[in-house]
């Protein structure tokens, strides 16, 4: 008796184990999917950063920080930097939450077009 139940202590156990390795690895799938999308955007923000920059002054989502600017970090993600090629010059900048997601896509058709 003792040895059947401890059986299914350890039955349960193991397939306690294996769901808690499934969430992992569906986590870890999950993250690589998404972190894969954010540095196709940037690696094409990189690549063609002009494009990218004359963009961003046009766009709502986006706020160029020169420096002088007040932040509210509830509305805005950042700060995120980017090198204008030949320029020498780094700009900073915030993505509004909830609009620079779509703006990111709108960017990338753009570019997907050249």
């Amino acid at each position: 008796m003792f040895i059947a139940t401890y059986f299914n202590l350890l039955r349960k156990k193991v397939r306690m184990y294996y769901l808690i390795i499934g969430v992992a690895i569906f986590f870890f799938i999950w993250l690589i999917l998404h972190v894969y999308g954010r540095f196709s955007f940037w690696g094409l923000a990189r690549k063609h950063s002009k494009i990218f920059y004359s963009f961003i002054k046009k766009e709502d989502a986006w706020v160029i920080d020169d420096g002088a600017l007040e932040i509210n970090e509830e509305k805005y993600d950042g700060p995120f930097r980017l090198y204008l090629d030949g320029s020498g010059i780094t700009i900073k900048f915030y993505g509004k939450i909830g609009e620079y997601e779509k703006s990111q896509e709108k960017f990338k058709n753009i570019v997907s077009n050249l």
